[in-house]
């Protein structure tokens, strides 16, 4: 298996939406499949900084690369059929990772992808990307969503002005829509 490369940007962004939302981290080696399926649950806002596939063949098995420890039986990839079958009570999912709500357009089935398999499981909100996106400019923009969402009650104004946020200081090439417009919400707003 070819080297992912690291995601410096996402370990900045986890830690400073650490820091606004008083959450829990995992990172590094803590942040794998074993732990999130059995401690993603317990918590009403999900966030997760991550490397993503899709599999255009079989949508059900595009993942969320995570860590995979030698001691378990998960191979390090959180695929959309798994995320189909957990129980959480997130009220909010937020997929910093490229083409998280990319997916394969099924007849009688619509789209199929991790974000919709999110939706499947009863979360109200996702938000997520459409196509691949810059590790930096990911990290800006989500903690400057969490820092809004903790002043607004929407989180499609928060995604809005995180947004116009991020163009204020973005210089040319960064103020291109790629950088920020792939940005996007589904489900309750509120």
């Amino acid at each position: 298996q070819n080297q992912l490369p690291e995601l410096t940007g996402a370990a900045r962004e986890a830690s400073l939406i650490r820091k606004i939302t008083h959450g829990k981290f995992f990172g590094g080696t803590l942040a794998d499949e074993h732990n999130f399926k059995n401690m993603s649950g317990r918590f009403r806002i999900l966030h997760i900084a991550a490397h993503s596939f899709l599999d255009d063949q079989n949508p059900l098995l595009s993942c969320l690369v995570m860590s995979a420890p030698d001691d378990t039986a998960d191979d390090g990839k959180l695929h959309a059929f798994e995320i189909m079958q957990m129980k959480l009570n997130a009220q909010l999912v937020v997929l910093s990772g490229c083409n998280t709500g990319y997916g394969v357009l099924r007849k009688n089935e619509g789209l199929i992808s991790l974000t919709r398999s999110f939706l499947y499981t009863g979360v109200r909100t996702v938000a997520y990307t459409l196509w691949p996106v810059a590790d930096a400019s990911g990290a800006r923009i989500s903690s400057s969503l969490f820092r809004k969402l903790k002043q607004l009650n929407r989180l499609d104004d928060a995604l809005r002005d995180s947004k116009l946020e991020f163009l204020e200081d973005a210089d040319p090439l960064t103020a291109h829509p790629f950088y920020w417009a792939g940005y996007v919400v589904a489900g309750k707003a509120n």
